[in-house]
């Protein structure tokens, strides 16, 4: 992994690290709730899927919309998300997940939430490894044999070979069969890649004339509502013009610093600099 450098403009109601935020904690946790936080990203991300996305900006995104099987910390721990618990038999080739009964998608307009179940589990990993699904998954996924639904609730990954960490590659985010347009492959082209619907801590709410990109909290989030109530994230084509933005108060976080103004960030109290892992 690469080391990247996130500055974080520390105010009232919005400490948060954004690579973490998926881990929406209780509200007994003394974190203040409320308010929104806005921060810089160098360019625009091309998806807002975790299929189809390829570059960290999208990431970032997909991070708060969607969940895995299994989570990262930022102790680099493997977290249960969508799956509750697992087993894992004696020989490594065999993977048996059991799921999580009160996780909901997130409601498109005008819809009820529906509930999140094997069928997705199954679907999603159909669908990232079709031939005709253009995505970099595909490498990282072929130790995988036979995906299988056991019930509603359950499901089983048999692999091809026991390889190491095999457990945290089962963190890829899930997506909803009822999302794509297309039942069979995922291409750039389908509206679910610009309109995504997740399970995660955050909903997308619109994208704005300028491209910038709104989120809000989910109020349903089966671990707990997020402490922030909006994020948005916004765009810039010159990395010093963010930096500006940042130095007046315009935005509330940048996610990539360049090095020649470490010294200066550094030197105002007004903000923190926090290294984050990076894929």
């Amino acid at each position: 992994m690469k080391r990247r450098l996130l500055v974080l403009l520390v105010i009232a109601g919005m400490s948060c690290l954004l690579p973490f935020a998926a881990d929406a904690a209780p509200k007994t946790d003394g974190r203040p709730n409320g308010g929104a936080m806005s921060y810089g990203e160098y360019g625009r991300p091309s998806t807002l899927d975790p299929i189809t996305s390829n570059e960290m900006i999208s990431l970032r995104l997909t991070e708060l919309i969607f969940n895995g099987l299994v989570g990262i910390n930022e102790k680099q721990e493997i977290v249960s998300e969508l799956a509750e618990k697992w087993d894992v038999s004696s020989d490594g080739r065999t993977y048996t997940f059991f799921l999580r009964k009160n996780v909901t998608w997130h409601p498109r307009e005008g819809e009820e939430a529906r509930p999140f179940s094997a069928d997705d589990v199954i679907f999603t990993y159909k669908m990232t490894m079709h031939p005709k699904t253009i995505t970099s998954l595909k490498v990282r996924y072929e130790f995988i044999d036979t995906a299988e639904k056991v019930d509603d609730f359950t499901v089983k990954f048999s692999l091809k070979r026991p390889i190491l960490n095999a457990l945290a590659k089962f963190s890829f985010k899930i997506i909803p069969r009822h999302g794509p347009s297309n039942p069979l492959f995922l291409t750039r082209e389908d509206t679910f890649v610009q309109n995504p619907v997740g399970t995660g801590p955050y909903i997308l709410k619109n994208i704005t004339a300028d491209r910038e990109i709104i989120l809000v909290a989910n109020e349903n989030y089966f671990k707990g509502r997020p402490h922030i109530d909006k994020i948005i994230s916004k765009p810039f084509a010159d990395q010093n013009i963010m930096t500006q933005a940042l130095m007046f108060n315009a935005i509330d976080m940048i996610v990539l610093v360049n090095p020649r103004d470490i010294p200066e960030i550094q030197g105002d109290k007004r903000f923190v600099l926090q290294p984050y892992n990076a894929l």
